[in-house]
């Protein structure tokens, strides 16, 4: 853990007027930290903490840094700032002459994948997930109510601390996390799949965080990417997941595949508006998998 602070001039930052210098100021701030920063009625102080906060972090991790992948933004009225492989905490400050940041940073480590493979399908591949797609778009998917309904997440605030923690803990136990993306190379969501190499089994759950593909057929067709590869490469029987009554696309997805409803937990889950609700044990066996979906699907090694 290693702590940072800068401090800079705002003066500077009034004399660099933005319209005759935004060479400079794309050089520096993300698209949003610029929209953030303009909107406010002195934008200089703005963008002077902010090239604090950037300052600060490179002093503290003593790497070099593109300025524009370190993001500084406001979450719940508390400055927030993401740079990929660290897990931050940041303190901003600033009057009419000087703008102040201190943080604090830990670096976080990523185990290696245990199935270091990428399968292609028709429009989604499935790829280990790596520290590129650790970062604040994964952790507003886990916090957004509307896609972490039926997950267990949606009873703790999510951070990239919590997701770290989560990708090495199904990596310790043989299982891995995959990340769904687009064939444009967009990550969409995730699909985990943690194996009891006793008995053969794997353990599948699947989020696709973009709402737009996942109308679309993502979770469709990232499942059967998950099946085939699980089936074949990492040499599993059977293969289970659960949902929660009610996650009525889960349920169609799986029963669409082949998976058989095996079981019920009464009274099982309670949702965030404290609804309580069972939960369905789903599973399909190897012999009964029977892929008439997708016929060209590529798995290769990485």
């Amino acid at each position: 853990m290693r702590i940072g602070i800068d401090i800079e001039n705002i003066s500077r930052f009034k004399k660099l007027d933005f319209k005759k210098n935004q060479g400079f100021y794309n050089k520096i701030f993300t698209e949003n930290e610029i929209k953030y920063c303009l909107s406010k009625a002195n934008p200089s102080e703005h963008f002077a903490v902010r090239f604090c906060a950037k300052e600060a972090l490179i002093k503290a991790v003593d790497q070099k840094f593109d300025f524009k992948d370190i993001e500084v933004f406001i979450e719940n009225s508390k400055p927030k700032i993401e740079a990929k492989g660290f897990n931050s905490t940041l303190s901003l400050t600033h009057d009419k002459e000087k703008a102040v940041a201190v943080i604090i940073v830990e670096k976080m480590k990523l185990l290696k994948p245990n199935f270091n493979y990428i399968i292609k399908g028709r429009f989604f591949v499935l790829k280990p997930i790596s520290i590129k797609e650790i970062n604040k778009q994964y952790v507003d998917w886990l916090n957004n109510s509307e896609i972490n309904k039926y997950l267990e997440v949606r009873h703790k605030k999510q951070t990239v601390k919590d997701i770290y923690e989560y990708v090495n803990s199904q990596r310790k136990s043989n299982g891995e996390v995959f990340g769904v993306f687009s064939r444009e190379n967009k990550f969409v969501g995730t699909v985990a799949l943690n194996l009891d190499l006793n008995n053969s089994v794997g353990m599948f759950g699947l989020m696709i965080g973009d709402l737009g593909v996942q109308r679309i057929g993502a979770g469709t067709e990232a499942t059967i990417l998950c099946l085939e590869f699980g089936f074949g490469q990492a040499k599993i029987r059977r293969i289970e997941g659960g949902i929660i009554d009610g996650n009525l696309r889960a349920a169609s997805n799986l029963e669409n595949l082949g998976f058989k409803k095996e079981g019920t937990h009464r009274g099982k889950y309670i949702l965030s508006n404290g609804e309580i609700k069972d939960g369905f044990i789903y599973g399909i066996l190897k012999n009964e998998w029977k892929n008439k979906f997708i016929k060209d699907i590529k798995i290769e090694k990485l």
